[in-house]
């Protein structure tokens, strides 16, 4: 049996008018293949262009950077250990004739056996200690 071509829905129906033509479907035509074609290189130099430009950027400033630098490692300023310190800086209790490694900042720089003494009391120490290191 014969297939038969499937007519458009819009023209089996009659409303008195002319038929309507289905859009042309298949190749485009000239001009647009043209405009496309002209479109796309243009677009493509533009691009490489750009891409040689930042490229070129881009290795002036390494080249810059490392002769700033003198070919050192870098280093993330605030981070890590400074340079000449082999190890952590142990700071003493504050707390007068105490000779524990104090907490840190953190606990006012107090040992485990001071750090819960009364705020009035460090606050004194605190001062006391900050004279004699002014004396």
């Amino acid at each position: 049996m014969a297939k038969r071509r499937r007519r458009n829905a819009s023209a089996s129906v009659s409303t008195g008018s002319a038929p309507r033509t289905a859009p042309r479907r298949g190749r485009r035509s000239d001009h647009a293949t043209r405009l496309g074609e002209m479109v796309s290189r243009y677009v493509s130099d533009l691009v490489s262009a750009i891409n040689q430009h930042m490229r070129r950027n881009m290795a002036a400033e390494v080249r810059a950077f490392i002769a700033a630098n003198g070919r050192t490692a870098v280093q993330v300023p605030g981070r890590g250990r400074r340079s000449g310190s082999g190890r952590k800086r142990v700071v003493a209790c504050i707390a007068p004739g105490c000779t524990n490694p104090s907490k840190g900042p953190r606990f006012h720089y107090l040992c485990e056996n001071h750090r819960d003494a009364p705020r009035k009391d460090y606050e004194g120490w605190r001062l006391k200690a900050r004279e004699k290191r002014a004396a």
